[in-house]
């Protein structure tokens, strides 16, 4: 399913009269998380919010995405860089972003926890096997597995409420952070 051109995807029927298949997703689920990790809240729409409130709206939505993804996961700022172009400094908004994720504490106590155990536990207490142990990879893996915890927790209780208000309703896929419903 992941890799149906989105042109052929109304070949998914549903098996209801009258049915529909559709999808359900998070938005933003990784940044959010991140946030609120870390005790602070954020808007449903991170991305905005962090265009708005920390690069005073002078930077696209598309590319605060990116860089979002450097600040978290340790990418390259060069793609960056090149999307922003000479006006602004990428190493410094990744900084910011850092900063306003609390990358660096979470780096510090993930580092000591797999120093003391040779693992990292996710938010939900999920024990978690890391074969590469750089701070950004530990981050990527922390952020990562508690957010599809975050996910399958909701999903869970929407089918259940659904269940409940008597809808006859088929989970058929999960990617990601989208579920695909008949």
């Amino acid at each position: 399913i992941l890799t149906v051109p989105a042109r052929c995807r109304d070949i998914m029927v549903s098996r209801f009269d009258e049915g529909e298949v559709i999808q359900v997703d998070f938005v933003s689920v990784e940044p959010r998380f991140a946030r609120l990790d870390m005790g602070r809240t954020s808007e449903i729409d991170v991305y905005q919010e962090i265009c708005d409130s920390i690069l005073d709206g002078k930077i696209k939505r598309s590319t605060v995405k990116i860089a979002v993804l450097c600040a978290l996961y340790g990418a390259s700022t060069v793609k960056l860089q090149g999307l922003l172009g000479d006006d602004f400094d990428a190493r410094d908004i990744v900084r910011k972003l850092r900063e306003h994720f609390g990358v660096g504490p979470l780096g510090v106590r993930l580092r000591a926890e797999l120093s003391e155990t040779g693992s990292i536990i996710n938010r939900f207490g999920r024990k978690i096997n890391v074969e590469r142990t750089a701070t950004n990879v530990l981050i990527n893996n922390y952020i990562q597995s508690s957010s599809v915890d975050v996910t399958l927790l909701g999903f869970m209780g929407l089918m259940d409420r659904l269940r409940g208000m008597g809808f006859e309703t088929v989970p058929i896929f999960l990617i990601h952070d989208a579920l695909i419903l008949d």
